[in-house]
């Protein structure tokens, strides 16, 4: 009776397979449909995948968050507003931003595409830009509040923006 042992060294997979050498075409036939089986399923775990996380708005809290708007935001009218976050180049994509209005206030949620998964990425920042339309409902003081993360922590930070809105 001969033994033989496969060595499966997938990054995912260690450790190895031994079983009994058979004559018979069935057995062989088995055995390497379950070490195809098996390898298949190693690579499957080994695979990365893009998801979805509330966006980095600041590196750390000595950093201001990124935003472009208008010198004049008028009450009733849409008005186009830029907000930067950050991430690693080839890992990070903006996904979108979710905007809701309550009274005077303006949230505004980023949220970007991360890779996570065995792809090196590099740490080289990249800039992720999240353009939307805001409207404040009445003339007054208003307040711009945009939640993101800090850095690689998972906390909420909350950073509001008072604005003039005129008439």
């Amino acid at each position: 009776m001969r033994y033989c042992s496969v060595d499966l060294a997938a990054p995912a997979c260690d450790g190895h397979l031994v079983w009994r050498r058979s004559n018979s075409p069935s057995a062989s036939r088995s055995i390497v449909l379950a070490i195809l089986a098996l390898g298949t399923a190693c690579s499957l775990l080994n695979q990365g995948d893009w998801g979805v996380a509330r966006a980095v708005i600041q590196g750390s809290a000595e950093d201001p968050v990124s935003l472009e708007l208008p010198a004049t935001i008028t009450a009733g009218v849409a008005t186009p507003v830029s907000l930067r976050t950050d991430g690693t180049r080839y890992c990070t994509r903006p996904s979108h931003t979710v905007v809701s209005t309550a009274g005077m206030v303006v949230t505004l949620e980023p949220y970007d595409s991360i890779y996570v998964g065995d792809l090196a990425c590099p740490s080289v920042p990249c800039v992720c830009a999240h353009t939307v339309n805001i409207t404040f409902p009445a003339a007054g003081v208003g307040t711009l509040r945009v939640m993101g993360r800090r850095g690689i922590s998972l906390a909420v930070v909350v950073v509001d923006t008072v604005l003039n809105v005129q008439q």
